[in-house]
């Protein structure tokens, strides 16, 4: 994954995050060379970077931010997806019901290795397995298969 695609995807989560209430961001630089770790450190906001020494993928990763983070729901997600217009409400609603510790949207396009899931912090923390339900009416794009977002305000 490059620099490109990580702006990428922290372009759509701003843009397709602008009206929710309440947002937390912890990302996790996993050992990146290529001019990432410059990038984080000149974000604003209320954002936490965790640096990974060296790379461990994202399974071992996620827990450092998972450890971090204060809220009910983590959005597990890869550098090289791109999330879209009304990819959450759908995912939202999905969570509500019953036995729903997991979600997930159709991703678009890309080679089969990206992730993103909305998950419960509680199951997270508690060891449950993620196997999380499609909500098919949720999609995102692999981040190789489109050109950069522009965020418009």
């Amino acid at each position: 994954m490059t620099a490109g695609d990580r702006q990428r995807l922290m372009a759509s989560a701003v843009a397709t995050c602008a009206d929710v209430e309440s947002v937390e961001a912890v990302i996790i630089d996993d050992a990146s060379r290529d001019g990432t770790e410059r990038w984080l450190a000149g974000l604003g906001g209320d954002v936490r970077v965790v640096r990974n020494r060296t790379p461990l993928g994202p399974g071992p990763s996620w827990p450092l931010g998972v450890d971090l983070a204060e809220g009910q729901v983590a959005l597990l997600v890869t550098s090289d997806v791109q999330l879209t217009p009304g990819w959450l409400t759908p995912l939202v609603v999905a969570m509500r019901r019953p036995g729903i510790t997991a979600v997930g949207p159709r991703i678009e396009g890309g080679t089969g290795r990206e992730v993103c899931v909305l998950a419960s912090l509680d199951a997270l923390r508690n060891g449950a397995a993620i196997l999380p339900v499609e909500a098919p009416e949720s999609r995102v794009l692999a981040a190789t298969a489109t050109p950069p977002l522009e965020v418009v305000r």
